[in-house]
Parts: structure tokens; sequence; C-alpha cells
């Protein structure tokens, strides 16, 4: 049994061409490797309301998909849920027959052996410098499922596989979403008889440029890229972020920026702010940090978002 995998679509009309694009190579791929399930785990849409036009597109990606594949099963996510009765891809539900469609609300358990949700795990790493917070850990939920083979999450968009016995593996975006994930290469994954196999999307580059006028240096990509023009970024995701103090700040001419990297298929300016910190307010600082971090994962438990419900198929 073939089994192609993949997770967070976030289709949206912004930048839907990308969005189209990344389907076609799923579907091609799909074309050559005849797998038997396709499995999506959750974020079909961006939007809680998908537009006609985004709803258009899933439907013609389904449509497509049914002509190769077997089954196609949808793992609801965050961004498919409008409330507890009702959620985006409810349009779905008149096509089901049609497309060969499964969507699930709650964690599924496929063919005995899969297990298939959208949540966060502890394990995983996010955004360009790899950090996480406390969530449930994988091993909780593999305790519960001693007789599964392989876990696959949706949620986190850095592609990773944290464990291989059992496999914990999480897919990630099809598509760079935001500069978060401007390191990131993008993966779909063909399962076929417990081997794993991942095959690379080409999606649109990504650059975050960090100037600091305080000593006109500037890191592409956090150091990543060594050797960069402003041509680079031609047809790219940009974003300029300006460091400096705010004197600084206010004579500049963004003006000169927007010119410079017209040739980029979108440009974000930001600007930080430099201000001199004592020891004392750093202290105070990283003290309130902390007690936002405990009080966020106090807000979790008490939500019990930890806790699962299964369907099965």
């Amino acid at each position: 049994m073939k089994y192609l995998i993949n997770a967070d679509l976030h289709l949206d009309d912004n930048r839907i061409e990308d969005s189209e694009d990344v389907l076609h190579q799923i579907e091609a791929f799909a074309e050559r490797t005849k797998p038997d399930k396709y499995i999506i785990a959750g974020d079909i849409t961006n939007k809680r309301v998908p537009s006609k036009r985004v709803i258009r597109l899933i439907i013609n990606h389904f449509y497509a998909m049914s002509r190769i594949v077997r089954n196609i099963i949808v793992k609801i996510g965050n961004h498919d849920w409008i409330d507890d009765n009702n959620y985006s891809l409810d349009f779905l539900k008149e096509t089901r027959n049609i497309y060969k469609l499964a969507v699930f609300k709650y964690p599924v358990v496929i063919d005995k052996y899969i297990y298939v949700d959208h949540k966060h795990v502890s394990e995983a790493a996010m955004g360009a410098s790899d950090y996480m917070f406390d969530s449930t850990s994988y091993k909780t939920i593999i305790e519960k499922y001693p007789y599964v083979k392989i876990f696959i999450f949706g949620h986190i968009h850095k592609p990773q596989i944290l464990s291989y016995k059992p496999l914990v593996l999480i897919p990630g975006s099809i598509d760079r979403i935001d500069f978060g994930e401007r390191l990131d290469k993008k993966y779909i994954y063909l399962l076929n008889n417990f081997k794993l196999y991942k095959h690379s999307l080409k999606n649109r580059s990504m650059y975050q440029i960090d100037f600091n006028l305080n000593d006109k240096t500037y890191l592409v990509n956090d150091g990543n890229v060594k050797s960069f023009k402003s041509s680079d970024v031609n047809d790219a995701i940009l974003k300029v972020v300006l460091r400096g103090k705010k004197e600084q700040l206010y004579k500049l001419d963004t003006r000169k920026i927007i010119d410079k990297f017209k040739n980029a298929y979108s440009l974000k300016i930001e600007t930080d702010i430099l201000i001199e910190k004592t020891d004392s307010q750093k202290k105070k600082l990283l003290m309130i940090k902390q007690d936002i971090g405990s009080l966020f994962n106090e807000y979790l438990k008490s939500k019990k978002l930890d806790e699962d419900r299964e369907d099965f198929c």
C-alpha cells in the first residue's frame, strides 16, 4: 500500500498562483508514483471562510487526485475550523462520493497502523531559530496507541522526523507561509511498504534582510546567504528589517529601498528601534518573559488541549 502524505496547504487568495503551482507538482508526482491513498494532515485553507477562488482550487485538486488514488483522507486543522459544528470545508460534504473523500474532525487511525492528527507536539522545532515550546509530547500519544506504527502530525510548518521507531513524521507545509520558514525546504512524502521517501517541492524564494544602521552591516536570511546581490531577490518574497536608533530611522528614506528592490515579488519593510537597556531593565525583561511562558503553559493545561479523541477508517 502506498500513501502520499502532506499537511498545511494554507490555500489563500494571497499568492494563489504559487499554490496552484505546488498543487500541480503534487498531482504530477502522484501521477508518476500511483499512491493508493492521499493523506492531508490539516489546514487546507488559510482563512476559515475561503473565497470562491480557493474553493474552486481545492475542488480541482481533489478531482485531479481522485483520478489517481483510491481515497483522499483529510484531518481538519485549526485553520479549517469555524466553530464546533461548522468548518471551512463544509462545501466538500456534497462532493465526498465523487472525490472518494473522508474528512475527520478528530485524530484518525488509518488502516489500523497510521495515526493522523493536527496538533503541536513539544519535541517539534519551529521557526528559523528552531525554538520549541512546552505542549503534549508525542511519546504520550504513542503510549495510547501501542499498535500504531506511524504517527503523522500537521500544524508545524517545518518538516522533520522526530522518531524512526515508531516513525513520527511532521510533513510541514507545502509552501513557505511566513518568514519564519524562509530557510525551510518543502517536501511531500510517499510511504511505500513502511519505507518513507521525500520529494522536494519547488517554491518561490523568500528572503529577510536585516540592516543594522549603526555599523552599516546587513545579514541575509540570518547569515545563511553569504554572497548576495539585489538582483537575487527578483521575483522573490522579501522582508527588509531596519534596525537603528529612533533618530536614524526617522531620517531614512524608504523610497530608496523600494526602488532598489522593485523587482521583488512582494516587499515588506519593518523597523526595529534599538534602545540601550540597563542591567536592571534586562533582568526585569527576562522575568516578564518567564512569567508569560509559564502562564501560557497553565492556560493550555486548563483547556485540556492535550486530550485526544479519535475516529477510525
